[in-house]
């Protein structure tokens, strides 16, 4: 809706614009997925700039066959992950933007505590100083979680599990196109891309 109105008021006067208008994309992890491989690129994904990107995956639904696999093997890789200034040449993931992304993060986690999630690593700022947020697992997190009907543009990945092809698919519909579908069958890939709508 802003977006539109933003580029209604930029063709009004001509005026060249590029904008950058969010997502809440999910990775959906199947049963047949290399889980190791899975973990390891989905964690590098999620917490690049501290998870402040526009293709950052913002949930995480995996198949309840491989889903404590999968959640050891994502919050070792979100563990190992050295927060820091970027200068220094060990720091892996940098600061959020602002204090109100902190804010927002410290909500969203707490939220989602409330409604059952369970913390398996991170969920605080680190120090008092900049705007350093802990890369956050959460898990078992319930679909009214703030965070899974919200972008979180922050270090913090929910992952919920799912059982069959049909619940997976029913409530990611209200996103905006495809999501990443970590399987070895193309077949069960494509079909994904028919039933979510593009809003």
């Amino acid at each position: 809706m802003i977006g539109k109105h933003l580029a209604a008021l930029a063709g009004a006067h001509m005026k060249r614009a590029t904008m950058e208008l969010g997502g809440h994309a999910p990775a959906i992890v199947f049963p047949d997925a290399d889980v190791e491989k899975a973990a390891r690129i989905l964690s590098a994904n999620k917490f690049r700039n501290a998870g402040q990107v526009c293709v950052s995956p913002t949930r995480f639904l995996v198949h309840e066959s491989i889903y404590e696999d999968f959640v050891k093997r994502f919050v070792a890789e979100a563990s190992a992950i050295k927060v820091g200034n970027g200068l220094e040449r060990d720091s892996r993931m940098g600061p959020l933007a602002n204090s109100r992304r902190v804010d927002a993060m410290e909500s969203l986690v707490a939220d989602a505590l409330d409604c059952g999630a369970q913390l398996r690593t991170g969920g605080k700022r680190i120090g008092n100083t900049g705007y350093f947020f802990e890369p956050t697992v959460l898990t078992d997190v319930p679909p009214q979680a703030r965070i899974i009907n919200e972008e979180p543009f922050g270090p913090v990945a929910p992952i919920a599990r799912f059982e069959t092809y049909d619940a997976v698919v029913a409530p990611i519909d209200c996103l905006t196109g495809s999501p990443p579908t970590p399987t070895r069958d193309p077949p069960q890939r494509r079909p994904l891309s028919g039933p979510i709508s593009n809003a």
